[in-house]
């Protein structure tokens, strides 16, 4: 058995024809644990009580099982806030972040601004210099018409052959 936990995004109420709702009796009559709760406020979300609840909710997985979450939408960047603050609880063994919003688009609607991630500073490593023992994997070439691969089925030409008369 896999425990489930799934959390909707913004102004989500849950209703019976959403895929998340699909989703959920989908996977209660294959026998998991299924944790599908309705988040407070969706239309105006408050941060710090959805990490409540997120914390919550995490904690009545059943600890023995496989546990996997399937966070959308402002569920996703509730996830990467609560993996960012170290929150207790976040040991599952799969996450699935479905269509996060970014940045932009949350601080566009102020309902949501709150929700917006800061911007990450890092500087990626310098790339080493070729070599032949740092290399793993050969290049190939692209196959020329002469050398391709030809189907059986297939004419090599649109062109009919010529007959002789």
């Amino acid at each position: 058995m896999t425990a489930y936990l799934i959390l909707h995004g913004w102004q989500n109420r849950r209703p019976k024809d959403h895929w998340q709702h699909w989703l959920a009796d989908r996977l209660g009559e294959f026998g998991h644990q299924v944790g599908y709760p309705q988040l407070p406020e969706p239309d105006d979300p408050d941060l710090e009580v959805w990490l409540g609840e997120l914390g919550r909710h995490l904690g009545a997985l059943d600890g023995g099982a496989e546990r996997v979450v399937v966070a959308h939408s402002l569920s996703a960047v509730l996830w990467l806030h609560a993996a960012a603050r170290g929150m207790p609880g976040l040991d599952v063994d799969r996450v699935l972040l479905v269509a996060p919003p970014s940045g932009a688009v949350l601080a566009q609607h102020s309902e949501v601004a709150r929700f917006a991630l800061p911007a990450l500073e890092f500087t990626l490593p310098a790339r080493p210099a070729w070599s032949p023992a740092t290399t793993t994997r050969t290049a190939r070439k692209a196959p020329t018409p002469s050398t391709a691969p030809r189907s059986p089925s297939r004419p090599t030409s649109s062109r009919a052959p010529p007959t002789s008369t």
